[in-house]
């Protein structure tokens, strides 16, 4: 089924494993597996990617495609980056991996710098380079979802990058994507798939998780009752909220395949008993896998 020109305007391609070994299963692709998955990506008219200066040579992969693509990176700045000039130099350093003058987006990978004096500094850095179009847009990557308050009240914010899947509803449960659309601030949907766990069996019959094993049974039962696969149903989902867009990795050319295969049209009502609030769950940064 060829995919709704709407839907394809909200995907984006995570790359982290372009670049390192990421996820539970700790893969990396290799560069032939890369460009697969990019060529057919663009394709199908999948263009913008999502990467980061901690990725490994993630930049650099995407800096080797010569079609028009859009490009969001993230950066972890240090105090140093205060003088424009070292911040200049930074963000130089990403526009000559990715091979372009200009890049759509930055976001602070961790927002901690963002609570001190040397990150407002920062930000009014980036600023300056937004002015000049080197930068489209500036936003934030975060976990929790309590720091909104400061970040909005101090930041103006472009884009906010955030956990949100079947599992995970803080983001409208709390009411945040309501007050982030009140300040016209994007959103872009992380852990859709929530490292994979939600979509392969395998992957979620990992020790760590038994704690949550009865509600992970329920889930798959659940899809395999009604004939939905876990991919379709994690992307379904998040499509038919508000979110501006949402970042899907890619862990195969097989994967993405699928995705561009999928029936977006099916309309899937998911069981709120089977929601997780627990934090262990939830963020993989604190994951004991």
């Amino acid at each position: 089924m060829e995919l709704n020109k709407n839907i394809l305007n909200k995907i984006i391609i995570g790359t982290v494993n372009f670049g390192i070994k990421y996820g539970i299963s700790k893969t990396m692709l290799s560069q032939n597996e890369v460009f697969k998955i990019t060529d057919l990506a663009i394709k199908n008219s999948l263009k913008t990617f999502d990467t980061a200066q901690s990725y490994g040579i993630s930049e650099k992969l995407l800096g080797k495609i010569k079609k028009k693509i859009e490009i969001i990176t993230k950066i972890i700045p240090n105090k140093k980056w205060k003088n424009i000039n070292f911040l200049k130099f930074q963000i130089q350093k990403s526009l000559n991996n990715l091979n372009r003058s200009t890049i759509h987006a930055v976001l602070f990978h961790d927002i901690q710098i963002l609570k001190t004096r040397n990150g407002k500094i920062i930000f009014k850095n980036l600023e300056m380079l937004k002015k000049k179009k080197i930068i489209k847009k500036i936003g934030v990557s975060i976990y929790k979802f309590k720091d909104l308050v400061f970040l909005l009240k101090n930041y103006n914010i472009d884009i906010l990058q955030c956990p949100f899947s079947i599992f995970d509803t803080r983001l409208i449960d709390q009411g945040w994507l309501k007050l982030l659309k009140k300040n016209k601030v994007e959103v872009h949907a992380r852990s859709v798939f929530l490292q994979g766990i939600l979509v392969d069996k395998n992957l979620s019959n990992k020790k760590y998780f038994n704690k949550w094993k009865k509600k992970l049974k329920m889930w798959f039962d659940y899809l395999k009752a009604k004939k939905i696969r876990p991919v379709e149903a994690c992307i379904n989902f998040v499509v038919s909220s508000k979110v501006d867009k949402l970042i899907i990795g890619i862990k195969d050319l097989s994967h993405l395949k699928e995705i561009l295969n999928l029936n977006f049209e099916k309309k899937i009502n998911i069981p709120k008993k089977l929601i997780i609030k627990n934090p262990k769950f939830l963020n993989p940064n604190l994951w004991r896998t």
